[in-house]
């Protein structure tokens, strides 16, 4: 039926709209959140609040570094040195651990919180020793973020097991102290752009498939009638 060079890039072009809509319409729930105001305070939050499909806004003051990353692939061979995404455990102010899905221009300020954290811990169990409170290493670096509340994945969880174990024996410490989400990073004054385009993509493949069908019809005719 889309044989013709004409009709199969017009059902390429079509199907390419319509995912791009798709994607683009799926952050309607997520702005009409935003909208209301409905954004958790990631200071304030208590263990296991966090949810699905939840904003939240807060300062990233506490971070243990990455336990996964993701790069790209070619065939499953790794074809860059680089990360594209690493996700870091945050240790949230209720004492929690969650990981935070960070893009590349996030990667230099988050090792620098992690190296500050670290300090910090090691600075105090030092003190604490010698009682030398003086001692301590106080942290200065922080990172603001607005992200969105996502499920953890099956694979992801297991790689933030075993960064918590850390090659010992799982007492289920982990299932008490690790949030079973994960925030991915959503900068909310851009959602509104986001819907929009959505909506952009929507009408132009409507467009797109009106002109699919009068294209096929033509060609119909013309193998038809001869003309």
């Amino acid at each position: 039926m889309f044989s013709s060079p004409k009709k199969r890039i017009c059902l390429i072009l079509t199907i390419a709209l319509i995912g791009l809509a798709a994607v683009f319409l799926s952050n309607i729930p997520v702005w009409l959140k935003y909208k209301k105001g409905d954004i958790r305070d990631f200071s304030q939050v208590q263990a296991g609040e966090l949810k699905k499909g939840d904003l939240v806004r807060g300062t990233i003051d506490s971070a243990l570094g990455p336990c996964a990353e993701e790069y790209s692939t070619t065939y499953g061979v790794r074809t860059s040195k680089k990360s594209s995404k690493l996700y870091y455990v945050l240790w949230m102010d209720n004492e929690q651990f969650i990981l935070y899905e960070a893009g590349s221009n996030s990667f230099e300020k988050l090792d620098k919180i992690t190296e500050e954290t670290i300090a910090y811990q090691n600075s105090y169990d030092d003190a604490m020793e010698s009682g030398d409170l003086t001692a301590i290493k106080q942290q200065t670096e922080t990172m603001p973020f607005e992200g969105r509340v996502v499920p953890l994945t099956s694979e992801m969880e297991g790689f933030f097991r075993d960064w918590f174990n850390d090659g010992e024996a799982d007492d289920g410490t982990f299932d008490k102290r690790a949030e079973k989400v994960m925030i991915r990073p959503v900068i909310f004054d851009r959602l509104g752009l986001l819907v929009i385009l959505g909506f952009v993509f929507a009408v132009l493949a409507a467009g797109g498939i009106v002109l699919t069908i009068l294209v096929w019809k033509r060609e119909r005719n013309s193998l038809q009638y001869g003309y």
